[in-house]
C-alpha cells in the first residue's frame, strides 16, 4: 500500500509538473507573439514664441500636465501602447495660478488643462492610434478637419537595426503661412491684424468652405484630407511632433 501510494504521488506530481511547464511555454509564446510596447512621443517646439501644447484622448497612462513650452524646448512622455488621441498647440496663452485663462488659437475654453476637443475650432491637429505593440501597426496623421492655426509635422522613428527603417514610414505635416494661404474671409486676427488662426472644418471629405480647401490643397498636400492617415509598421519606436517644422513652407 506504501508503494502504491508513493507511485500515485509521483505521477500526480508529474502530471502537475508538466501541466505548469506547458502553461508557461504558451504563456511565452502569447507574449512574445504581442508584447505590449509604451512607444514615446515628443513634442518640439521650432516655433519663435512659445506654444501650449493640448493633448486629450483615451489613456490608462495620461500625458503630462499640459503646460507652456517656449521656443527651442521640447518633451517627452510615455504613451499608453493603446492610445488614441489627438495633440494640437495653443498660442498667446494667459493663465493664472489655478489655470483659468485663455489663448489666442486652440482655446480650451479658457482652461489650461484641456479635457476634450469637441468645441475647438480653427486648430492644426495630429491624431495617433496606437494598437497595443509590436504585432500591430499604428496609425497618425497631422489634419486641418477643423482648420489651421500652426505648422506642424509627425515624424516616426525606428529601433536601432530594425528592418522597418529600410522601409519608413511617411512624414505627415502642414507647414503653410497662415498669413499668406488662409482666405481673407476664414482669418481669425489678433487686434486685427496678425493672423493667429484659419476657421474652416471638414464633415469627413466634404469641406465647410471650399476656399479653405482649395488654399490648403495646394500648401499642404501631406495632411488630412488630401493625404489619409499613414499606417506604420507595428516596429515604430517613437514619433516626433514639431510644431513650426523647419521646411519649407507657401
Amino acid at each position: 500500500m506504501v508503494g502504491s501510494r508513493s507511485s500515485h504521488q509521483l505521477t500526480m506530481t508529474a502530471w502537475i509538473s508538466m501541466f505548469l511547464v506547458t502553461f508557461t511555454y504558451f504563456l511565452c509564446l502569447s507574449a512574445a507573439e504581442s508584447p505590449m510596447v509604451y512607444k514615446t512621443i515628443r513634442v518640439v517646439n521650432n516655433c519663435a514664441f512659445p506654444v501650449w501644447p493640448a493633448t486629450v484622448g483615451s489613456t490608462d497612462l495620461p500625458p503630462p500636465q499640459m503646460r507652456k513650452v517656449r521656443a527651442g524646448e521640447s518633451y517627452s512622455w510615455k504613451a499608453d501602447p493603446f492610445w488614441s488621441g489627438s495633440i494640437w498647440g495653443r498660442t498667446g496663452c494667459v493663465f493664472n495660478s489655478q489655470g483659468i485663462g485663455g489663448c489666442d488659437s486652440g482655446d480650451c475654453g479658457g482652461n489650461l488643462q484641456c479635457k476634450d476637443e469637441s468645441h475647438i475650432m480653427a486648430i492644426t491637429k495630429a491624431e495617433f492610434e496606437l494598437l497595443g505593440g509590436i504585432a500591430k501597426p499604428d496609425t497618425y496623421s497631422v489634419t486641418l478637419e477643423k482648420g489651421y492655426n500652426l505648422p506642424m509635422s509627425v515624424d516616426p522613428s525606428y529601433a536601432a537595426n530594425n528592418i522597418s527603417s529600410s522601409r519608413p514610414c511617411e512624414s505627415m505635416e502642414c507647414t503653410a503661412n497662415a498669413n499668406v494661404v488662409c482666405p481673407k474671409n476664414l482669418q481669425e486676427k489678433k487686434k486685427g491684424s496678425v493672423v493667429t488662426a484659419c476657421n474652416g472644418h471638414y464633415d469627413g471629405y466634404l469641406p465647410s468652405s471650399p476656399a479653405f480647401s482649395k488654399a490648403f490643397q495646394k500648401a499642404c498636400p501631406r495632411a488630412f484630407p488630401f493625404r489619409s492617415g499613414t499606417i506604420c509598421p507595428p516596429s515604430t519606436a517613437s514619433y516626433t511632433l514639431t510644431f513650426c517644422p523647419r521646411r519649407p513652407s507657401l
